[in-house]
């Protein structure tokens, strides 16, 4: 025992003067050596380190760290008996305050064995009886937190903490020994701030950067794209390579998905990141790639099909995208960046099929009430917490389980203060829905009488390209190499697609066209198929329902088999090489 107080002492004595005595008996009498026994003891941060052994019941030590009150205490079975456990003043003095923290006490560091974990869970407990200044500022918006290893940015994480106003003290369990912090943060602010930074953004006026691009003449047809009520979404149409293109762009903070009759194909233009790259993803894997994302004030091209003459374009405000950026602005106040948590749900399965769930989940908080917003928040903890446990690597899993935390730690506000800060959403009025309609005039066209007895000059092309949005990278015409920053299911992959057009002779009515893609490896193994089910355009692949993630370096194959209605089938293949 190091540095014990007099009390301590006293102990430590008389179990000395005893002990030999009991030994000391006859020597044909057996002698049972003492088990180490539970000790407590109390010291001051200029005393030194508090040591005590672990007994059959377990261990309990206790000590004072400047003002701050300490103790831990473990069950039996923490570790062998006999291992010491330490109390000392921690690190993390010097570490980097986060926006959300309003106070924080002295760091306390424990210690098992010769940097042993425990096998058990140990129970911190923290007095601030004797820190009045911090017991004031704590109340329902202010709620206390703990830090751990607050000082290196790579092994810190949170704990959450549970108050006792009455002995005043902050009580949390762990099972990983380290330096620990109880922090003060606002919920209540942090919130607020993250609902009114991202909803009261959302506004934003009209955008006349397409007013001169409207209509567009293209071999002898006018097309016109006419907007049902001026907005802040900006559309142009121009010639695309594959149809008719409509380009966006938009001020507004607000988040749309992005539809089409007939379904077209949407790509953000530009790099994304944090909650814009999460958001589209999991809109994506919701919609089936049937549908895209066009993110806050940025950039996105819908391609409609060869031969479109008229649609309808629509675009509805995703207000699930707007509930998750709310939530990461405000994680982002404790120091979880957006792009550390991208990377986390997207290297764990476990976290991010649980995360397109809850995504599935959220509603308009306009329409919901502050109840289904704070089941969102704790559902969203615990994708945190399944993915802490089957998270690849240590700093995920840190990451994950530190969003847990202050997710948790959300939905403690009472129920009134939750719906003020709601409340934010439900006053923004802004434009929910937009709708294009597409036109166009122009020369008619002859076709064909009577079916085409074949397809005799009828053509097939097909290409490869990673998906839009996708991850890898190009290295040239059917050249791709493996991502080395992001992943799936634990494994580095590029995202491969296709696409498939049919080049019709003049004069031909070969009808629409149903198309069979697969993927083979150099074995000849199947690796990915897509059918369609029923006829439609003559073209297809390129969209998220169709993409394909390849792990693994080497040359693959697409084959595409086309039925036509009225035509003999076609088929085409191309070979790619995927790079490590």
């Amino acid at each position: 025992m190091k540095n014990p107080s007099v009390r301590s002492v006293s102990v430590f004595v008389l179990a000395m003067l005893c002990f030999p005595l009991i030994s000391c008996g006859s020597s044909d009498t057996p002698v049972t050596p003492a088990a180490p026994v539970t000790t407590i003891v109390e010291a001051s941060a200029s005393d030194g380190p508090v040591e005590a052994e672990v007994g059959e019941d377990g261990v309990s030590v206790s000590g004072k760290i400047g003002q701050l009150g300490v103790s831990a205490t473990a069950p039996a079975g923490v570790a062998d008996i006999g291992t010491t456990l330490t109390l000392s003043s921690g690190v993390g003095t010097d570490r980097a305050v986060f926006p959300a923290e309003l106070v924080s006490t002295s760091p306390a560091q424990l210690t098992l064995g010769d940097g042993l974990q425990p096998k058990k869970p140990i129970t911190l407990t923290f007095d601030l009886s004797r820190q009045p200044e911090i017991v004031r500022q704590i109340s329902d918006s202010v709620r206390p937190i703990v830090a751990v290893n607050s000082g290196d940015p790579v092994s810190s994480d949170l704990l959450p903490a549970e108050w006792n106003a009455v002995s005043k003290s902050v009580t949390t369990t762990t099972t990983h020994l380290s330096s620990f912090q109880v922090l003060l943060t606002d919920v209540g602010r942090v919130l607020t701030d993250s609902f009114a930074q991202v909803w009261a953004a959302s506004a934003g006026g009209p955008d006349e950067l397409c007013s001169e691009k409207k209509e567009l003449d293209l071999a002898g047809t006018q097309y016109t794209l006419t907007p049902s009520k001026p907005g802040v979404v900006a559309a142009c149409l121009r010639a695309a390579e594959e149809g008719i293109a409509v380009d966006f762009s938009t001020k507004s903070a607000q988040y749309y998905e992005v539809n089409s009759q007939p379904p077209g194909q949407f790509v953000n233009q530009g790099p994304l990141q944090g909650t814009d790259q999460l958001a589209v993803l999991l809109r994506s894997n919701l919609g089936g790639g049937n549908s895209g994302l066009l993110t806050p004030k940025g950039n996105g091209t819908l391609v409609l099909p060869a031969g479109t003459t008229a649609g309808v374009v629509r675009l509805d405000v995703d207000a699930a995208a707007l509930q998750l950026e709310t939530i990461l602005t405000g994680l982002d106040m404790y120091g979880i960046k957006g792009d550390e948590l991208v990377d986390a749900f997207q290297t764990t399965k476990s976290a991010y099929d649980c995360l397109v769930t809850v995504y599935e989940s959220l509603t308009d908080p306009s329409k919901a009430n502050a109840g289904e917003f704070t089941k969102a928040l704790g559902d969203l903890a615990q994708c945190g917490l399944a993915g802490a446990t089957g998270a690849v690597g240590d700093s995920q899993g840190r990451i994950l389980h530190k969003m847990s935390v202050v997710t948790s730690l959300f939905t403690t506000l009472p129920s009134q203060l939750m719906a003020n800060i709601t409340g934010i959403a439900g006053e923004f009025n802004g434009d929910n829905h937009l709708e294009y309609t597409l036109k166009s005039t122009g020369p008619s066209r002859a076709t064909s009488t009577a079916p085409s007895p074949n397809n005799t000059g009828a053509t097939l092309e097909l290409i490869t390209k990673i998906t839009p949005n996708g991850f890898g990278f190009t290295r040239g015409p059917d050249h791709y190499e493996i991502s080395d920053v992001h992943k799936n299911n634990g494994r580095f992959y590029v995202d491969v697609n296709y696409r498939w057009k049919l080049n019709r002779p003049e004069g031909s009515d070969l009808g629409y066209c149903r198309g069979h893609a697969r993927i083979t490896n150099s074995e000849g193994t199947e690796i990915a198929r897509y059918d369609d089910t029923g006829f439609n355009i003559c073209q297809g692949g390129g969209a998220f329902g169709t993409n394909t993630p390849i792990y693994d370096p080497g040359t693959y194959t697409v084959t595409v088999d086309v039925e036509t209605e009225r035509g003999a089938p076609l088929s085409i293949t191309r070979d790619f090489t995927v790079d490590q």
